[in-house]
């Protein structure tokens, strides 16, 4: 069934490779973006996606681009936010100022605020799916720069609150956790579940897992 699907960060492999699948399933799909170049999403015909321009410094840059696709669309159904951008390998004092800045811009405050946005949205509506995506091609066991520890577990730690926190709601809410795959296998694992199960449940965590089964409990 066609579905009216934002995915964040499609200027990164993972959303990039989400935005792939999900119009090759005929969805309608708002790519949000920090440059909006089309050329980005090549050879998806009349698929071809709304590209948004999204700044991720503050909260108008979430609302605008939530609003965008509204006028596009009409209506938001479906969301999926990767979140935790990739952050700078150098030693704590070795980091600039503008390197801790960039990465809270745009792995944590980013992400945050256009989460808030959304639910507003699905609230208001009454319904949705929302998607919080936890990737690292770094496995869980494999320590990692101070800096992107610190914001991959920040963003894992918002999005293990937004689930708890939302639990009665009529929004369905799920996390999914990737870790030690490349960014096409993680996108794979977020399709999937979304298509076996991830519409149906809520407040639950989907880890990969390549052999046996994806579905966690909180």
């Amino acid at each position: 069934m066609e579905r009216i699907v934002l995915v964040s960060d499609a200027d990164t492999p993972l959303g990039r490779e989400l935005v792939r699948l999900f119009t090759a399933r005929g969805h309608q799909v708002a790519a949000l973006v920090g440059d909006a170049r089309a050329s980005e999403f090549p050879g998806t015909g009349s698929r071809a996606p709304l590209v948004v321009p999204w700044s991720r410094r503050s909260p108008a840059g979430a609302r605008a681009a939530v609003l965008s696709t509204l006028n596009r669309f009409g209506v938001l159904e479906e969301a999926v936010v990767p979140g935790a951008l990739p952050s700078p390998p150098a030693l704590p004092h070795e980091l600039a100022s503008v390197d801790i800045e960039r990465a809270m811009d745009q792995g944590l405050k980013g992400p945050i605020f256009l989460v808030r946005e959304l639910l507003g949205v699905f609230l208001r509506r009454g319904q949705g799916v929302l998607s919080l995506v936890c990737f690292s091609e770094r496995r869980d066991d494999e320590p990692g720069p101070a800096l992107d520890q610190a914001v991959q577990e920040g963003w894992q730690g918002f999005a293990a609150g937004v689930l708890d926190a939302y639990a009665e709601k009529s929004v369905f809410i799920n996390g999914f956790k990737a870790a030690g795959v490349g960014h096409e296998e993680a996108a794979a694992f977020v399709d999937r579940s979304l298509e076996d199960k991830a519409r149906k449940i809520t407040g639950r965590w989907f880890a990969f897992q390549p052999r046996g089964g994806i579905l966690g409990r909180r």
